[in-house]
C-alpha cells in the first residue's frame, strides 16, 4: 500500500467528518420547522456537553383518544415575550384537532420565555377542535421546574383552574377555536385553594335523590343569578328568582350524568364556582 495515499485518505475522511459535525452545530440554534422537539439525544457532541439547566416543561393534548401533540416550553434568559426566531418553533403541520402556543396571534409547538413570575405569567393556548369530542391536557415531561412553581390550566369561560400536576384536565368540547379559554399559569396550587365559599360563607351541594340544587347562606348575601354549565362550557341552568333565604332548593332535573360547573353571582359582583357530579 502507497503510505502517502493511505496519508492522504486518513486525512479527508477526518476532514469530512469535521465538516459533518460543524454542520451539526450550526444548526443546532435555527428554528425547529419541522416541529421535532429537541431532546437530550440530540444535543450530544464530541466535546464535553454543557449542562442544561433550563427549565422545560412538555405538555400533551390527546383529542379522542388518537390525536396527539406535545408542545414545549423553555425558559431561558435570551428570550422575549415575543417571538424569538432559534428559539420559537411554529406549529407546520396543523391537524384537524390540535394545540399549540399563541403568540401573536400565531401558533407555535415551541416556545421560549424570559423568565416565570409565579403570580403574573400567563401564556395563552389555541385549541381547535373539528367535530365534538374528548380532549386530554396532560404534563408530558418536567425539566429542572422548581418545586415551587405551579402548573395551572385555567379556564377563563368557566372560571376554573387545574393543577396538573395532580391531575389531568379532561373535558368534551364542542367543535370550534379557542383562542381566549385555555391559559397556562404558574401560580402555587396552595395560593389558588383558598375557597372563595369560605370568605363569603357561601356554600352549595347537588342533593341526587331529589334532583335538586342546595344553596346555604347564612349572612343572607344578595345572590342575582345562578348558572349551571356542562363542562363543555355550555350553559344548562340559568335560574334567575334566587329566593333570599339562609337555606333555599332549586330543581335542576333532566341532567345526564357527568361533571357540571355552578356559578352563583352576588350583588357586589363575586363569583362562587364549584363543581357538581351527577351519577
Amino acid at each position: 500500500m502507497n503510505p502517502i495515499k493511505s496519508s492522504i485518505n486518513t486525512i479527508s475522511f477526518f476532514m469530512c467528518l469535521l465538516l459533518l459535525q460543524t454542520s451539526f452545530g450550526q444548526n443546532s440554534t435555527a428554528e425547529n420547522e419541522n416541529n421535532v422537539l429537541p431532546t437530550d439525544e440530540m444535543n450530544i457532541s464530541t466535546e464535553t456537553a454543557e449542562v442544561d439547566d433550563r427549565p422545560k416543561i412538555r405538555l400533551l393534548f390527546t383529542s379522542i383518544g388518537i390525536i396527539n401533540r406535545e408542545i414545549l416550553l423553555t425558559v431561558d434568559e435570551r428570550c422575549t415575550d415575543g417571538y424569538d426566531w432559534g428559539f420559537d418553533g411554529h406549529l407546520n403541520d396543523v391537524q384537524v384537532d390540535d394545540m399549540s402556543w399563541l403568540i401573536n396571534e400565531e401558533l407555535f409547538v415551541i416556545q421560549g420565555i424570559g423568565a416565570v413570575d409565579t403570580e403574573e405569567t400567563s401564556l395563552p393556548l389555541n385549541i381547535q377542535k373539528s367535530a365534538v369530542g374528548d380532549v386530554v391536557i396532560a404534563i408530558q415531561s418536567l425539566e429542572n421546574v422548581p418545586d415551587e412553581w405551579g402548573i395551572i390550566l385555567y379556564d377563563t369561560e368557566l372560571g376554573m383552574h387545574y393543577d396538573l400536576r395532580s391531575t389531568n384536565y379532561e373535558a368534551t368540547l364542542p367543535a370550534g377555536i379557542y383562542q381566549d379559554r385555555f391559559v397556562l399559569g404558574f401560580q402555587n396550587p396552595s395560593a389558588l385553594s383558598i375557597d372563595d365559599n369560605e370568605e363569603n360563607q357561601l356554600e352549595f351541594y347537588y342533593e341526587m335523590n331529589s334532583d335538586k340544587l342546595v344553596v346555604l347562606n347564612p349572612t343572607n348575601s344578595i345572590l342575582t343569578n345562578i348558572e349551571v354549565y356542562n363542562i363543555s362550557g355550555q350553559l344548562v341552568y340559568n335560574i334567575k328568582d334566587v329566593i333570599d333565604n339562609i337555606r333555599s332548593e332549586y330543581r335542576i332535573d333532566n341532567l345526564t350524568s357527568g361533571t357540571y360547573i355552578v356559578r352563583i353571582n352576588t350583588n357586589d359582583n363575586k363569583v362562587i364556582t364549584k363543581k357538581i357530579i351527577v351519577n
